[in-house]
């Protein structure tokens, strides 16, 4: 393939389906059923691997090839633009050998709903549940250009049990433990959203989303009530 002829292997999973074709001779039209018909306009390429040369040289010897001398690549009709996890394991790893290598987009989303849910499940306290998730907001916002699991567990949680245990359960997610490029395309509207502190009797505090992170700061809260800081003077009801 190519103007410069590049060596390369395709696998297509396409569903059969059966169908009619017609001719015509003459006067004469022939209608005949086809049992097996395959990417026709009607259906949908849903899977399918390639395995292309990068540069064209020959095999070392007959059958061998240098592995990173080939690109792959997939298309899986289940895949998005923002989700890959519901691509079919058994056609690109288990058939093809393949893995999906994730986008610097795609890793901030996953930090992004780790974090988040980390939060939700751990035993923090009300307060420390709302500072960590502050300092996640902050952490994606801010001009770094990098993430990484330790350095935001180092800077943002002083418990050493819950630092552990947050390092644990990332690591239990794949995710990578040296630091990746940020890129906040995927969740960027999320951060873009006013934060909002909600109470128990239905008293909701919304803060802007570009407001600095001190700007409300939560000293205590019990069952019974909670004492809050509100850098600003009073506006308007």
């Amino acid at each position: 393939m190519g103007a410069v002829p590049r060596r390369f292997v395709a696998v297509i999973k396409a569903e059969l389906h059966d169908g009619f074709g017609t001719s015509e001779d003459g006067e004469d039209a022939e209608v005949t059923y086809l049992k097996n018909l395959a990417l026709t306009p009607s259906q949908r390429l849903y899977k399918v691997g390639l395995l292309q040369e990068i540069h064209a040289v020959p095999a070392a010897s007959i059958g061998e090839y240098v592995v990173a001398n080939y690109r792959g690549f997939l298309f899986d009709h289940l895949i998005t633009a923002t989700e890959t996890r519901s691509a079919a394991a058994y056609f690109y790893q288990n058939f093809l050998g393949m893995g999906i290598q994730k986008s610097s987009k795609k890793l901030t989303q996953d930090f992004y709903e780790h974090v988040n849910t980390f939060i939700r499940s751990s035993p923090l306290s009300d307060e420390d549940r709302w500072e960590l998730k502050e300092a996640l907001r902050v952490e994606l916002r801010s001009t770094s250009a990098v993430i990484s699991v330790s350095d935001f567990a180092d800077n943002n949680i002083a418990d050493e049990d819950i630092r552990e245990s947050f390092v644990d359960f990332m690591d239990a997610r794949n995710f990578p433990k040296t630091a990746i490029s940020k890129d906040v395309d995927y969740v960027k509207a999320k951060l873009r959203r006013p934060r909002k502190l909600s109470f128990t009797t239905g008293v909701k505090i919304i803060i802007p989303a570009d407001s600095d992170k001190h700007v409300v700061e939560l000293l205590e809260t019990n069952e019974e009530q909670s004492t809050i800081i509100v850098r600003g003077s009073y506006h308007e009801e």
